[in-house]
């Protein structure tokens, strides 16, 4: 599994609106997407930062996902966020 990490930054006042957004707008379009496993999102309500961390299948599924991507995160015209990503060496649940 592969795993692409997006840090942001907002306005904490539109956490809400943002959590809106991903559930409603984002999400559909990822799982739509192939490979797809999943996305975490973590906030900091104080300060407006956040991460999201998109699963993946395999690399090439990751690497088949970036442009759109790309257009998703572009897609309220803010600035470029920092991207990394990674191998995921461990997925442990509950």
């Amino acid at each position: 599994m592969h795993a692409r990490l997006t840090r942001f930054q907002g306005p904490p006042e539109r956490i809400a609106d943002a959590r809106r957004r991903i559930e409603d707008e984002i999400v559909p379009r990822l799982r739509a997407m192939d490979g797809f496993r999943g996305v975490v999102v973590l906030v900091d309500r104080i300060i407006g930062t956040g991460i999201t961390i998109g699963y993946w299948d395999s690399e090439e599924a990751l690497r088949a996902s970036e442009d759109a991507a790309t257009r998703i995160r572009r897609g309220d015209g803010g600035a470029d966020p920092d991207v990394e990503r990674y191998e995921v060496l461990l997925h442990a649940t509950a």
